[in-house]
């Protein structure tokens, strides 16, 4: 416990960077002990264990600008971050109206199928990467800045911590407020700040840099992952050359024994293929009695749902071209689009016919009844010749 009343159990360096790059850095340095320390300006050395000035530097951390990450929780059904990654890059490329190749999601998992999900641009982890290196750092991991602040104790009621921009004594972000609460983290400007929590307590942090601090020692997330992930970050002292001397001689084995290693594989490959395509041409080619039977049974069988997606769109097209026809009915089944067309009594359903096979179709017309004075017949649509 240190003189401002927080628990500081590890050693860590946390660095807060500005919103806009070039304005001053604030930093906080804790220690095992009690030991506390805060500044602006660049930082100090990274701290290393006592008493092991060759081991590595404890643990550096960035507090980037929460207005530049987009954060979530949401529900994934994901077994590993990978798969957590992938989903939620979806979902909320999907909600920001962006290419999912261009978004870095980092995940975190918080509780069963609920994952803490951060978006940031990778224009922005580069810039926030470039602004560490250029401090001499190599940070081991970068946390949105809200998502430090403590959650409120009140159960009672919606409650959130608010840092407001105002009172930060030792703070660059003066124009932004921190939020924090359950399931809820972003920084932004005080009107709009205000208007968004307008259904919650509020509860003020007087000193936000030490609680940033002391969450420092078990950060919510990381974002450090994917192609911004520390690559060995263990790794120190001399190589190992007893394993290099091991791969070494592993590679040279596989060079001299790939010629009949490949030569036997592609001959296994040539035999699979060749029992695969007798068993099918036994399964698929029809026999002189049943072809035209079999040939229609496998063609239903390979109609997917892309099929109905395809013909809906064709029929609904076709229809705008038509005048006086509009959609009463429609049912899929067996891989065939079937509907009910209405159209005025005495009309042909003639320009429907005719707009279909450009996109692939056929009108099949089936009865036809008389509703006063209004026709509705059913058609089906079968693919062109």
């Amino acid at each position: 416990m240190d003189a401002r009343g927080v628990s500081v159990e590890h050693d860590c360096l946390l660095v807060k960077l500005p919103t806009v790059a070039g304005d001053r850095v604030a930093w906080w340095r804790t220690a095992p002990g009690g030991g506390f320390e805060h500044g602006e300006g660049p930082p100090p050395e990274p701290p290393v264990p006592r008493g092991n000035q060759d081991a590595r530097r404890r643990q550096v951390v960035l507090a980037v600008p929460g207005v530049d990450c987009t954060v979530r929780w949401l529900e994934l059904r994901a077994h590993t971050t990978v798969q957590a990654a992938a989903a939620a890059r979806a979902l909320l490329a999907g909600q920001l109206a962006v290419d999912p190749e261009g978004l870095h999601v980092a995940v975190a998992a918080d509780g069963r199928d609920r994952w803490l999900v951060v978006a940031v641009d990778p224009p922005r982890m580069d810039d926030w990467l470039e602004q560490a290196r250029l401090l001499g750092l190599q940070p081991d991991c970068l946390v949105p800045a809200p998502l430090l602040l403590p959650l409120p104790a009140g159960r009672d009621a919606p409650e959130v911590t608010v840092v407001r921009g105002q009172e930060q004594k030792q703070d660059q972000d003066q124009d932004h407020w921190l939020v924090r609460g359950d399931g809820v983290a972003f920084a932004a400007e005080p009107a709009l700040a205000a208007q968004l929590l307008a259904a919650y307590q509020q509860v003020p942090l007087a000193d936000p840099g030490a609680a940033m601090a002391a969450a420092t020692a078990n950060p919510p997330v990381n974002l450090r992952q994917g192609r911004y992930a520390l690559r060995n970050p263990a790794a120190g002292g001399t190589p190992n050359w007893r394993r290099t001397r091991r791969l070494a001689v592993a590679t040279l084995a596989l060079a001299l024994l790939s010629p009949a290693l490949l030569a036997a594989a592609h001959h296994w490959q040539a035999a699979r293929l060749e029992r695969q395509a007798a068993h099918e041409a036994a399964n698929a080619l029809p026999t002189p009695d049943n072809a035209i039977t079999t040939l229609r049974t496998h063609l239903a069988a390979t109609r997917t749902t892309t099929d109905f997606g395809n013909a809906m769109a064709a029929l609904l097209s076709a229809i705008e071209q038509s005048p006086a026809t509009s959609l009463d009915a429609l049912s899929w089944h067996d891989g065939l689009l079937s509907a009910t067309v209405e159209h005025a009594g005495g009309t042909s359903l003639q320009p429907l016919a005719a707009a279909l096979p450009a996109a692939g179709f056929q009108l099949a017309e089936h009865e036809t009844s008389l509703q006063s004075g209004i026709a509705h017949t059913r058609v089906s649509l079968e693919p062109a010749p």
